[in-house]
């Protein structure tokens, strides 16, 4: 089994020990994050309703598409969950 994640930023590696804490049977070590990855940017936004969630994702990949700085936007880490349908 896997012990180390060469992939993700340490403080995402840590959200998902966290999360996987919760069941011990998913995986009962830890990861590790691989030493000298620098800290992801994390926001954390809850919305009022499925139609200004909607609004704020479509601005935030607007954003990230429109920046000119390498990095800005990673589609393939985003995950959404609008309402009771998560898509990627």
């Amino acid at each position: 089994m896997c012990e180390q994640c060469r992939r993700c930023p340490p403080n995402i590696v840590a959200m998902s020990n966290a999360l996987l804490a919760d069941d011990p049977a998913a995986r009962p070590v830890p990861l590790t994050p691989m030493p000298g990855r620098a800290l992801a940017h994390v926001v954390i936004v809850q919305h009022t309703s499925v139609e200004e969630e909607a609004d704020t994702v479509a601005a935030f990949i607007g954003e990230g598409a429109a920046s000119d700085i390498p990095g800005t936007l990673s589609s393939e880490c985003i995950r959404w969950s609008l309402g009771d349908d998560t898509w990627i």
